[in-house]
């Protein structure tokens, strides 16, 4: 059982090993702890862009992770670009194309030089 009091980085790094172990589940589950307990927190910053990851690559639910990244965005920082590459997948995922399509397009001009960019160039239809 989790301790009644961890720090935000102590909730960081047990939501990883959990991730990790494979428990996806109870490593977003810790995500959602820490961003309850500890929302203004960097840790929590942090954690939305993994939890979104983990909800959309591991447990299927696109829209989650869409509320995630949408999250991370609002708030900016060193990993939006992670984000706003996830948020693409995730409206990929929610059939949502046209919106998706704009987002690649806006991802494209702000990171021209990524692999992620790369990548939605091959894919654009």
């Amino acid at each position: 059982s989790e301790p009644a009091v961890a720090t935000a980085a102590e909730l960081l790094e047990r939501a990883r090993e959990l991730r990790a172990e494979g428990r996806y589940k109870d490593a977003a589950g810790a995500y959602q702890r820490l961003l309850r307990e500890f929302a203004g927190s960097s840790e929590a910053r942090v954690a939305w862009v993994s939890l979104g990851e983990l909800q959309l690559s591991q447990l299927g639910d696109a829209s989650a992770a869409l509320r995630s990244f949408d999250a991370y965005l609002r708030g900016g920082g060193a990993l939006r670009q992670e984000a706003s590459y996830g948020r693409i997948r995730a409206l990929r995922g929610l059939g949502k194309l046209s919106e998706a399509r704009a987002a690649a397009a806006a991802f494209i001009s702000a990171y021209p030089k990524s692999v992620q960019a790369a990548t939605l160039r091959k894919e654009m239809p």
